[in-house]
């Protein structure tokens, strides 16, 4: 029904990242975007990450360190025409977003943020 109940220890450890993110060198957003599909990961939407941005004690302790990705929403650019993500990460203890082009590379510290079961 598109509803969820949100419990932030749950979603803890509902971080997901992608082999390609594991290794040493950065891979494109692209790619993991692709696994994320192919492995049929149950990725949050932006509409999470707006709650989150609005209610930051919702968000799990352990998120603060990552630029969280919020694959379920993908947009295009309205200058550059290129699709985009939107991430949740913090800025000095405050909650931060933004957008990740989906031809950026990404790294470890840029995990999926996935629907806990």
């Amino acid at each position: 029904d598109g509803n969820i109940v949100w419990d932030k220890r749950v979603q803890e450890k509902a971080l997901w990242i992608s082999e390609g993110q594991k290794r040493s060198r950065p891979c494109e957003a692209g790619s993991v975007r692709e696994e994320l599909s192919r492995l049929n990961k149950p990725v949050l939407n932006a509409c999470v990450l707006d709650y989150l941005y609005a209610y930051p004690d919702a968000r799990p302790d352990g998120w603060w360190q990552f630029f969280v990705l919020f694959w379920g929403t993908i947009y295009k650019d309205i200058h550059s025409r290129c699709e985009c993500v939107r991430y949740l990460c913090s800025d000095n203890g405050n909650p931060y977003s933004g957008t990740i082009r989906l031809d950026a590379p990404l790294n470890g510290f840029d995990p999926a943020a996935l629907r806990a079961n």
